[in-house]
């Protein structure tokens, strides 16, 4: 009601008798502010996780391009191992983020390696300054 009042079983209740409280589900936070309330499903889906581990992975390669002392703009080879299911789908959004081509098969021996936790499990990964450099 206008006044603030409310109106249950025939019964109306004043203002000062009522009091409200927002209590969050199982999966779910509430915030409320100035009589605004927002619920936010915080269920992690799986393809939520997989394009968590994506972008970790992707940190994961520029870590590792700084690592070998690659410029920013230098096109790299990449070779990605340990991720499948929902995961491996993003890795040709990783490469083209990180100005990667996706290599199959083992990094050579002058590629430089290293490993990352995701959620899915541990990835490995390998790269080289890729042949004609920049822009290519």
């Amino acid at each position: 009601m206008p006044d603030g009042s409310v109106r249950i079983a025939g019964e109306t209740l004043a203002p000062d008798e009522v009091e409200i409280q927002a209590t969050p589900r199982p999966g779910t936070a509430v915030a409320e502010h100035d009589g605004i309330v927002v619920v936010l499903d915080t269920e992690l889906t799986s393809e939520l996780r997989a394009e968590g581990d994506a972008r970790e992975l992707q940190r994961a390669v520029q870590d590792l391009r700084r690592d070998a002392g690659l410029e920013l703009d230098d096109r790299i080879d990449l070779w990605i191992a340990g991720v499948d299911g929902a995961v491996s789908g993003h890795l040709a959004s990783v490469a083209d983020e990180t100005l990667g081509v996706l290599a199959t098969g083992e990094p050579p021996p002058d590629a430089t390696t290293g490993e990352v936790r995701l959620e899915a499990g541990v990835a490995r990964i390998g790269l080289r300054r890729r042949a004609g450099g920049q822009d290519a």
